[in-house]
């Protein structure tokens, strides 16, 4: 709920996406059609969860920085990090184009457009996933079950990888008005409605980790 109200106050600013994760939080626990029948979790979003030490759920992150207390946060405190973090001006410049479906949507093509602002200081990347809206299943709220449950933002994986790929260094440039474009080409899960899918892509500082721009479209346009 609380990843909502940030939504629909920041509209396309924010991008939420959430993760599904560990066997005690999100693993199955019954058989179709009874709540928490249904798997979200993917190898990436496991893989993220090691890598910052996420301890229990909920916790996030706002653009993963870290705001003196590490960079793993409680709800109570995404509303005052976020507003903070839209209050900074822009480093970098991340946009889809020409995402297209194959005919018989089973596969995916798109382009990323990007750049950084003024000097490149550090090593960046650039990665790209998709989530999807409008899922149903159960959910706890201290203590009691609540079904049918609609989950949005749910991750389904990267396309580009876990840590995606390196874009921009110290040595690059770029001319005024004027981006960079990387393509892709990606197979979809049958089990995915597309129509519910978003791609999302973000620009990364390779040491920190942390997420500098960040962008997303719907995968049926």
């Amino acid at each position: 709920i609380t990843a909502d109200n940030l939504q629909d106050q920041w509209c396309d600013r924010l991008v939420v996406v959430a993760y599904h994760v560990y066997q005690q939080f999100a693993a199955p626990i019954a058989e179709p059609p009874e709540p928490f029948s249904t798997d979200f979790r993917t190898d990436d979003g496991e893989n993220l969860a090691i890598e910052f030490q996420v301890p229990s759920l909920p916790n996030g992150m706002i653009d993963r920085e870290n705001f003196g207390t590490g960079q793993l946060q409680q709800a109570g405190s995404w509303s005052d990090f976020t507003g903070e973090r839209m209050n900074e001006d822009p480093t970098g410049f991340v946009r889809f184009r020409d995402v297209e479906l194959s005919s018989d949507m089973s596969d995916l093509s798109f382009k990323v457009a990007a750049r950084m602002f003024g000097e490149v200081e550090g090593t960046f990347n650039l990665v790209v996933g998709v989530y999807e809206n409008g899922l149903i299943e159960g959910q706890k709220n201290d203590g009691e079950t609540i079904f049918p449950y609609t989950h949005d933002h749910v991750f389904r994986g990267n396309i580009n990888g876990l840590y995606g790929q390196e874009v921009f260094t110290p040595a690059s440039e770029f001319d005024e008005n004027c981006a960079d474009l990387f393509e892709f080409t990606s197979p979809l899960d049958s089990e995915w409605d597309l129509n519910n899918c978003y791609l999302f892509a973000y620009l990364v500082n390779q040491s920190t980790l942390e997420v500098v721009q960040v962008t997303k479209t719907a995968i049926v346009q």
